[in-house]
């Protein structure tokens, strides 16, 4: 039988002690129905799983013991980020925890011309909370070690292309773009990073493929098929997972 996997912040663990979070000393308690002296698994969002030893199961608080650390050996050689411009709150939400589950280890939120939402009408803090929450869980469920880093600044594509951050591949995918595809990138297979950035259902407008293309990224098409906001940033990254990934 596989142990469960709980998701452990570093400031809850000091030297070989853990002290769980609220949302899963009750799972613990209430659902699982552990005890004393039950083995689990903990990893911390940056890279590291332990064995552990639950030491005190009481409903005022769950606490372990450390018996063995290691390395995560499930994160992807390809370090991707993703940059989403805004789709709705559900569409959103399921591109963090597929995306997370394929192995993204950076989300940036986009608003652009063409976003159905203004900018300050977002609840930045609320959101990127919940997606990091989605993210914790999807990374639980997948057996990763290492929780993507969800930014809760929305960006304009300018913003982001300020940040000047490197990579070895920066794709733009544009639905009128009718020759570049991701097979055909030269050196694909070297690629150690890649930033992916996706459109909102409305599309890129000209001005944003402009300045795209003269911050040094690629616009690339995923085909002849006209694919949902939802679903193109999940096949890219799969592809590009089996390409020079892990998959």
């Amino acid at each position: 039988m596989s142990l469960y996997r709980f998701y452990i912040p570093p400031e809850n663990k000091v030297d070989d002690h853990i002290v769980f979070r609220q949302q899963d000393r009750n799972h613990i308690c209430n659902s699982l129905r552990l005890e004393e002296g039950d083995q689990v698994l903990c990893f911390d969002g940056q890279g590291r799983q332990y064995l552990v030893r639950l030491d005190k199961v009481e409903k005022q608080g769950v606490e372990g013991k450390v018996l063995r650390s290691q390395q995560s050996e499930n994160e992807s050689p390809l370090s991707i980020s993703l940059v989403q411009a805004w789709l709705k709150e559900s569409k959103m939400s399921a591109i963090v925890r597929q995306a997370s589950e394929l192995g993204i280890v950076n989300f940036f939120p986009l608003i652009t011309d063409r976003c159905q939402i203004k900018k300050k009408s977002l609840q930045e803090s609320s959101k990127a909370s919940r997606w990091r929450e989605i993210a914790r869980q999807a990374s639980r469920q997948s057996g990763r070690s290492f929780v993507p880093e969800i930014y809760k600044q929305f960006y304009t594509p300018k913003e982001f292309f300020e940040l000047k951050l490197e990579y070895d591949l920066k794709l733009l995918f544009w639905e009128n773009e009718k020759n570049a595809k991701l097979h055909s990138i030269p050196d694909c297979k070297k690629a150690k990073t890649a930033a992916l950035i996706f459109g909102p259902e409305g599309g890129w407008s000209e001005d944003e493929i402009e300045l795209a293309q003269s911050n040094g990224f690629q616009t690339i098409s995923l085909g002849p098929r006209i694919l949902r906001a939802e679903t193109a940033p999940i096949a890219a990254i799969s592809v590009l997972q089996y390409i020079c990934g892990d998959i």
